[in-house]
C-alpha cells in the first residue's frame, strides 16, 4: 500500500534540478524550465523528434505534474506545444518506461494527477508535431520513495 500526499503538501521536486533537451535553438535553455520563472523558456531546434527531460536524482512517488507553455510570442509560437507525450522512467541507467500520458490539443498550462514512481520525466514531441519545443515551466510534485515508505508504515 502506498500513501500519496496531496500536491498542496508537497514541493515542486523538479525545481532547479538538471534538465536536458534534444537540441538548443541559439543558446542552451533547458535549465530555464526549472527556474520557477514563467517568463523564461526553453527552445529546441525545429526539426525531427524533440524532447526535454528532468532527472530528479532519485526515485519519487509522483502525484501531480504541471506543464506551462511559453508565455510570449506570436500566435503561431504560442500554439506549438501540442501532440506530445509525457513519459516517466525508473532509475538510470536502465530507464525503463513506467508510465505515459498523451496530450493532443494545445493548452497554455496543463496539470495531471498521476500515481507513479519515477526518477526521470520526459516530454517528447514526435516530428509530425509542430517540431519546435517551447516550455516555460515543468513542475513535478511528489515525495522521495524512502519518505513514502516511512509514511506508509505510519498508516499501515
Amino acid at each position: 500500500m502506498s500513501v500519496f500526499l496531496s500536491s498542496t503538501s508537497q514541493q515542486n521536486v523538479a525545481l532547479n534540478k538538471v534538465a536536458t533537451q534534444s537540441s538548443d535553438y541559439s543558446s542552451p535553455s533547458a535549465r530555464y524550465v526549472l527556474d520557477g520563472n514563467r517568463t523564461t523558456y526553453s527552445h529546441t531546434e525545429c526539426t525531427g523528434d524533440q524532447w526535454w527531460e528532468v532527472d530528479l536524482g532519485m526515485m519519487y512517488d509522483i502525484n501531480r505534474i504541471n506543464v506551462v507553455h511559453r508565455q510570449t510570442g506570436s500566435a503561431y509560437t504560442l500554439r506549438r506545444l501540442r501532440n506530445y507525450y509525457i513519459r516517466f522512467y525508473d532509475a538510470a541507467p536502465e530507464r525503463n518506461q513506467v508510465y505515459e500520458i498523451w496530450q493532443g490539443d494545445h493548452v497554455q498550462e496543463k496539470a495531471w494527477d498521476v500515481n507513479v514512481s519515477a526518477r526521470i520525466v520526459r516530454l517528447f514531441m514526435p516530428a509530425k508535431s509542430s517540431n519546435c519545443l517551447h516550455l516555460a515551466e515543468f513542475e513535478v510534485f511528489g515525495i522521495e520513495v524512502s519518505n513514502s515508505f516511512a509514511c506508509q508504515s505510519l498508516y499501515s
